[in-house]
């Protein structure tokens, strides 16, 4: 799947920017609704990057990392195994909970 790259760069964008007005926001309910904004995008970025095959979207793959708070690497590898072996007992770590330690 080849990404598309303006799509891309504009969304890297309007993070960025929304990034920067939430930071130096001085109203604090305002700016956690922009940084959790930002989050979300950082999300799909992340997720779009981890997906696609080109080298460019591996190569900064990390950067989706730093915006978001989790390894690319540990994500790309659970969500993957996510794909191969969805909702099976025993490869699937989104469905393997112990709801009894609650």
């Amino acid at each position: 799947m080849e990404p598309l790259w303006y799509v891309e760069a504009l969304l890297v964008l309007c993070m960025s920017v929304i990034l920067y007005i939430g930071i130096t926001d001085t109203c604090w309910y305002r700016a956690i609704i922009l940084l959790t904004l930002t989050q979300i995008m950082a999300g799909w970025i992340g997720h779009s990057m981890n997906h696609n095959r080109h080298y460019l979207m591996w190569k900064y793959s990390p950067w989706s990392g730093i915006f978001s708070g989790l390894s690319s690497k540990w994500w790309g590898f659970k969500h993957n195994n996510h794909h191969m072996f969805t909702n099976r007992v025993g490869k699937d770590d989104d469905i393997n909970h112990n709801y009894a330690a609650w």
